[in-house]
């Protein structure tokens, strides 16, 4: 069975692209800023608590109709807005967030039916587990077991206003300005629901799901979409 890459739900196998190898294990660089100090040796490290994006190159074949697919893949590779969802089938457990990054440069048979060439995407860090997209309902209180060794930024869902504390960080929404829920984005920060911001009206500290057991008491049903990855 050929290899395959999705890019937002669009399987490339449609275009009669295939992945030709698994060469997509590349890994992110720490974000370290070094500092020399004259008169002493060796270089302070200082750690800026993330990792930089990293380039992801996809080695493709397209073995028919050459001409008319390439120019298609172009297309729609181009048309795409932003940061896509990555998904292979070397890794079907986890999926990336990439930005495609022309130009290609195919190596074409002599007919011209047959080639090969690399997608390359500018990656955000993380590779999300797929498990973490499933969303973990907390009525009152309970354990998440993260498998990360990094610590996760949840996205929280509560039907009331109230408060959710994780590992001791709480925030609390004190109003969902007419609506019947509220969205708790610990990533960026951000708390909306269908009627705007609700910035205004939260109060608290985002919380962050740490490797291991994380202790979660909540004031209002709540489901926590745990948004786990690693590198």
């Amino acid at each position: 069975m050929r290899d395959r890459l999705i890019v937002n739900g669009k399987d490339l196998a449609d275009y009669g692209v295939y992945l030709t190898n698994a060469g997509v294990y590349q890994t992110p660089e720490k974000d370290v800023e070094g500092i020399e100090i004259p008169g002493r040796s060796g270089t302070l490290q200082f750690s800026k608590n993330r990792y930089k994006n990293v380039k992801v190159s996809y080695p493709c074949g397209l073995p028919f109709e050459f001409k008319d697919n390439f120019n298609a893949i172009v297309h729609f590779l181009c048309s795409q807005k932003g940061y896509c969802r990555l998904e292979d089938t070397f890794f079907p457990d986890f999926y990336r967030e990439g930005v495609f990054t022309a130009p290609i440069s195919p190596k074409v048979s002599a007919d011209g039916t047959i080639g090969t060439f690399n997608l390359e995407f500018n990656c955000k860090p993380q590779r999300w587990l797929k498990d973490g997209e499933e969303p973990i309902e907390i009525q009152s209180s309970g354990m998440i077991l993260s498998p990360c060794l990094e610590d996760c930024n949840p996205i929280i869902k509560i039907y009331s206003v109230g408060t959710v504390t994780i590992n001791e960080k709480s925030i609390t929404v004190q109003s969902l300005n007419n609506s019947d829920y509220a969205v708790i984005d610990c990533e960026l920060k951000n708390v909306y629901n269908n009627n705007g911001s609700l910035n205004s009206v939260s109060r608290g500290t985002f919380p962050t799901l740490q490797s291991g057991e994380n202790e979660i008491t909540t004031t209002t049903p709540a489901e926590i979409i745990p948004r786990w990855w690693m590198l």
